[in-house]
C-alpha cells in the first residue's frame, strides 16, 4: 500500500538535490522525514520589531517523541535539552573547551528587560499568556507571506500526492458515514509545494554536539543518555515541507452514494486533513480546511469521484506544514 508517508517521501526525494556518485550516476541523499498527521496550518502572522511569532518558536523548538516513527509527534524542547547538554560537557577533556564555555554564556537567559536590544542568539516572543519573554531564536528562510508572494510570481503546476488511506472518512449532512474501499487510491493536489529551512541562532553550535557524539570522555555522563532516540536530544527540525491550497480526490462506488448530490456532504477526512463546510460539527481536534464546496462527478458506470472546491486566493490560512525533515544525533556505537 502506498501510504501518505510514502507519497510525501517520494515527493521530497524528487525535490532533494542529487549528488554524483563514484560510478557517475545521480543518487538521492534521503533525509530523515516525518509526516504531520494532522498537518499544521502555517499561518504564523508577522510580528513587530525583533520579535518572532510564538508559533514559530514553539514548532521549530520541538523535537519528535520518536525519531524512528514515520509520523511526527511533538516531544520535548530542543533548547531546554541543548542547555542541559552544555552543562554536561566535561570542560577538562573537551577539545574545544573555550568554544564550549562561550556557548554556555550565550545560552544564559538575559537578565535585561525585554524591550532592550536583543543579545546574540536571543529574541522576544509573546507567549500563550500574551506576555513578552526572552527566547532563543529560530529562523526560517522564508515567512508564510514571503513564500506565498514568491510562488505568486511563478507558474506552478499542481502537485499530485497520490496514496491509499484506510483512515479516510466521509460524512453526510444526516450523519451517515460513506464506506471507502481500503484499496481505493486517494489524491491530494496542492497548488504549490516547497521546502523552508529552519536554522537556530548564535546560541547553537553544531560542532559541540558533533564532537561530543564521538567520545564518552567528553561528557560527564554516557553519551547515549544525551544523544539518540533514548537520549534527551534525538534530532532537530532542519526543514519544513509546506503545501498551499490542498484539494482532495476520492473515488467511491456509485452504489454507496446513490441518491446523494454535492450538497449531501459535510466532512471529508483524508491524509490528515479534514475538509468541511460545517466546521462546528468537526469534533476531533484536527486541521480543518473550511468553507469548501463538495463536488461529486461520475467517472464510469461503477465509480464516482468526490472532490472539493476551496478558496484559490493567496491566503495563508490555506498554507500547511505537511512534513518535517530532521537532523539526527547519535551516541558513538
Amino acid at each position: 500500500m502506498n501510504s501518505f508517508f510514502d507519497a510525501i517521501s517520494s515527493l521530497v526525494a524528487d525535490m532533494t538535490p542529487k549528488t554524483r556518485s563514484a560510478n557517475a550516476e545521480y543518487v538521492v541523499t534521503a533525509p530523515t522525514l516525518q509526516v504531520l498527521s494532522p498537518p499544521v496550518c502555517w499561518n504564523w502572522q508577522p510580528t513587530a520589531g525583533s520579535q518572532i511569532p510564538f508559533n514559530q518558536f514553539n514548532f521549530c523548538d520541538t523535537m519528535p517523541q520518536n525519531v524512528l516513527d514515520k509520523n511526527y509527534t511533538a516531544g520535548d524542547s530542543f533548547t531546554t535539552a541543548y542547555s542541559s547538554f552544555l552543562q554536561l560537557i566535561n570542560l577538562d577533556t573537551f577539545p574545544l573547551d573555550t568554544l564550549a564555555k562561550a556557548n554556555i554564556v550565550i545560552n544564559d537567559e538575559p537578565s535585561i528587560p525585554v524591550y532592550s536590544p536583543a543579545p546574540d542568539g536571543w529574541v522576544v516572543i509573546k507567549n500563550n499568556a500574551h506576555l513578552l519573554q526572552w527566547s532563543r531564536i529560530w529562523n526560517l528562510s522564508q515567512t508564510p507571506i514571503n513564500w506565498l508572494a514568491s510562488i505568486s510570481t511563478q507558474e506552478n503546476k499542481p502537485t499530485n500526492i497520490v496514496f491509499e488511506d484506510p483512515g479516510t472518512k466521509i460524512q453526510t449532512s444526516n450523519g451517515d458515514i460513506i464506506p471507502v474501499n481500503d484499496e481505493s487510491q486517494m489524491k491530494i493536489t496542492a497548488n504549490a509545494v516547497g521546502r523552508v529551512r529552519v536554522t537556530p541562532g548564535k546560541w547553537y553550535n553544531s560542532s559541540l554536539i558533533r564532537i561530543a557524539e564521538t567520545d564518552d570522555n567528553y561528557l560527564k555522563v554516557p553519551a547515549n543518555s544525551i544523544f539518540g532516540n533514548s537520549g534527551i536530544i534525538n534530532s532537530r527540525i532542519v526543514e519544513i515541507i509546506v503545501a498551499f491550497n490542498p484539494t482532495p480526490y476520492v473515488v467511491l462506488k456509485k452504489t454507496d452514494v446513490k441518491n446523494l448530490n454535492d450538497s449531501s456532504f459535510t466532512n471529508l477526512s483524508v491524509g490528515g486533513f479534514t475538509f468541511t463546510n460545517q466546521p462546528d460539527l468537526v469534533s476531533e481536534k484536527t486541521v480543518v480546511v473550511e468553507d469548501v464546496e463538495f463536488i461529486l462527478s461520475s467517472l464510469n458506470k461503477e465509480e464516482v469521484q468526490l472532490t472539493t472546491k476551496t478558496k484559490t486566493k493567496l491566503d495563508i490560512d490555506n498554507l500547511f506544514i505537511v512534513a518535517v525533515i530532521l537532523e539526527e544525533f547519535n551516541a558513538p556505537a
